[in-house]
């Protein structure tokens, strides 16, 4: 029995160092989950950190720009309202341009007719005065069947020529003027 006994004994101390052994193995292992947890928790809240921050600075970064969209749509708003009266203005300009072409081209006209002699008028009467803007016009006797004006302006005097008279190009000091040819006299 004594025999029993020890063996029995030693299957309990058998089963109480296996025991022991997996306590230990499932403290350590339990440890190891608390300590990774606590590095996960760590990593985790790390991340959240990053993310809050993330979000903070898109938050701040969308209202920046819906603040700058705002400006360039009244930007927009006013350039388009600009364009709109300058393109107002440019039709109001054409048509005022078209209006006085028009009114120049009819008055224009009308004193081509006022100086025009008719073929009932004798062609050396003069022009009447009250149609003559300019009192220096003078009646011409050429005019008529040929097309040309009633009036001719007087004409200006001739300007006079470089170099003296005709060909000549000696100055009146004897020397000759740039542009002569030949040799000196």
């Amino acid at each position: 029995m004594r025999a029993k006994l020890a063996v029995g004994q030693k299957e309990r101390e058998a089963a109480e160092e296996l025991m022991k052994e997996l306590r230990e193995d499932a403290e350590a292992k339990a440890a190891d989950v608390e300590e990774r947890e606590g590095r996960l928790t760590a990593q985790l809240a790390d991340i959240q950190a990053g993310r809050q921050r993330i979000e903070s600075e898109a938050a701040v970064e969308k209202a920046r720009r819906g603040e700058a969209l705002e400006v360039m749509q009244a930007d927009l708003a006013e350039c388009s309202r600009k364009q709109k009266e300058a393109a107002e203005r440019a039709s109001e300009f054409e048509k005022q341009w078209v209006a006085e072409s028009k009114l120049r081209k009819d008055l224009h006209n009308q004193l081509q007719v006022a100086l025009t002699p008719t073929p009932t008028q004798p062609q050396t009467q003069t022009p009447n005065p009250n149609l003559s803007p300019n009192p220096n016009l003078s009646p011409n006797p050429a005019a008529g069947a040929r097309g040309q004006p009633a009036c001719v302006l007087p004409r200006a005097p001739p300007a006079p020529r470089r170099g003296g008279q005709g060909g000549d190009l000696r100055r009146r000091d004897g020397l000759r003027c740039r542009g002569a040819k030949g040799p000196y006299p």
